[in-house]
């Protein structure tokens, strides 16, 4: 294969065509995956919070603010629980959220 030189920015025409032409010969295999709905539901034995975390695509997080006693606090209960502060604060609000309005929204599917 012919090297592109960085220095001079010539481009072996080419090589950019065989390349192209390899990808599409030889696309790469997307495998198959369930819905996000079936795989939650094949394990019923899961919390409703948990089966919810694992349906659906992920959206962007949201920051949790709190003071330097409060971060103290939550220090503490993160070594107490021997866990991650985000596990620690899912595993707190989730359940709570999923118990107080968890029947008004439906899973995602």
């Amino acid at each position: 294969m012919t090297k592109i030189s960085r220095r001079s920015r010539d481009i072996d025409l080419k090589s950019v065509e065989q390349f192209a032409g390899a990808a599409v010969e030889n696309p790469t295999p997307i495998p198959e995956q369930s819905a996000p709905a079936e795989a939650a539901l094949a394990r019923p034995d899961l919390p409703m919070h948990r089966q919810r975390a694992k349906t659906g695509t992920k959206g962007p997080g949201t920051s949790f603010r709190y003071n330097k006693s409060q971060g103290r606090l939550l220090d503490y209960a993160v070594e107490m629980e021997d866990m991650k502060k985000q596990e620690l604060l899912e595993s707190l609000v989730w359940p709570i959220l999923e118990e107080k309005y968890g029947d008004q929204v439906p899973l995602d599917g």
